[in-house]
């Protein structure tokens, strides 16, 4: 609305943008009415696309100034514009479905999270680029059952999980990975995150991670495809929320993740999984060969991880092992044997019972 308080130069509400002439009547015996048209458009459109410091801006996907394999396409009357569709690449990664909208930030400090509303009808692998960086590559939900007659409740967003500032640079863009799926992007939304709203949403992710990890919400049970990497990550979560906000829940939130650590070591049938010692007590724990070597957590590994070196010799490689007893394997069940491994060559493992399992692994 105009603000009355200042002058119309300052407090006006809308920008004149287009005058015409309007005429009516065309026979000799009616007078000719002719009458000046006005078009108007509200003074918060911007032909840059502003992003504000202390609220969430809404861009249109049609305010792009690149595309790639898609297609400007009439809205459905409710996004208050058109749409753009990107087209699936047809298996050719040269030809995926690609648009880029250019944003100036005014606030050079502001940390932003990314949202875009957008509308598929299979689940789809999208990618987000802001500059040169890549901000969001997954897979996301289809919402909808026909790109055809769009109705409100057929969009559905995806965002970035980090913030990021504006040094990232001046353009974000939206690619389309799918061989054979389009998708539809309304708009983008850029969220200025501020030291509270990044701790809620911080705590929301890690709560969520955390109930992830069990069968139901009394925590007496790991679900099957939980792994100590898994909970480790999950435990790197919970560690880097905010003590000056959300101290609490962080504390009962610890103590959860070292409830799901506890069942992963119940139930794993190899003792010392942590790497505490190797060749100490080798019928009890992991004996091995020279050239490895324990080290501390990392991002990557919370906890002890090993090292075993390379070898040129194939009758003194660099191994490692562990026994379990018999007495420790029930009968009609059936055991899987996992583990991360950050990065190898010609990693050989084997699983010895009444068939030998083998497997060469390269990371």
């Amino acid at each position: 609305p105009q603000n009355n308080n200042v002058p119309p130069r300052q407090g006006f509400s809308h920008r004149l943008s287009h005058v015409s002439m309007f005429r009516s009547g065309s026979s000799s015996s009616v007078s000719i009415i002719r009458a000046p048209m006005f078009s108007w458009i509200h003074r918060s459109a911007e032909f840059n696309n502003i992003i504000a410091s202390d609220s969430i801006t809404q861009i249109p996907a049609v305010k792009g100034n690149f595309l790639f394999n898609g297609s400007v396409i009439s809205g459905p009357g409710f996004t208050g514009g058109d749409l753009v569709r990107l087209n699936s690449s047809g298996n050719n990664i040269q030809n995926r479905g690609y648009i880029e909208v250019p944003i100036h930030f005014p606030s050079t400090s502001t940390r932003y999270r990314v949202r875009v509303r957008y509308a598929s009808v299979t689940p789809i692998h999208l990618n987000v680029n802001w500059g040169n960086s890549s901000i969001f590559s997954n897979t996301v939900p289809a919402t909808a059952t026909s790109l055809d007659n769009l109705q409100s409740s057929d969009f559905g967003y995806f965002e970035s999980a980090n913030a990021f500032t504006s040094s990232l640079g001046n353009i974000v863009g939206v690619r389309n990975f799918s061989g054979t799926a389009g998708v539809i992007i309304d708009r983008f939304e850029f969220i200025p995150v501020t030291a509270t709203l990044e701790a809620e949403y911080n705590l929301e992710r890690a709560q969520k991670a955390v109930n992830a990890l069990f069968t139901s919400t009394n925590q007496l049970g790991l679900k099957t495809n939980v792994t100590d990497y898994h909970i480790d990550q999950v435990s790197n979560l919970v560690t880097y929320l905010s003590d000056e906000f959300c101290l609490d829940e962080k504390r009962e939130l610890s103590e959860k993740v070292k409830h799901a650590k506890r069942l992963s070591d119940e139930r794993n049938l190899l003792q010392d999984s942590n790497f505490k010692d190797i060749n100490r007590q080798p019928e009890r724990g992991w004996g091995g060969s020279t050239g490895i070597t324990i080290q501390g957590g990392d991002d990557v590994f919370k906890e002890n991880y090993v090292t075993l070196s390379g070898t040129f010799d194939e009758c003194y490689p660099t191994y490692l092992y562990q026994k379990i007893d018999e007495s420790k394997l029930k009968a009609f069940t059936r055991y899987q044997l996992r583990g991360y491994i950050e990065d190898s060559q010609d990693l050989e493992i084997y699983l010895i019972r009444y068939n030998a399992k083998h497997e060469t692994v390269n990371v």
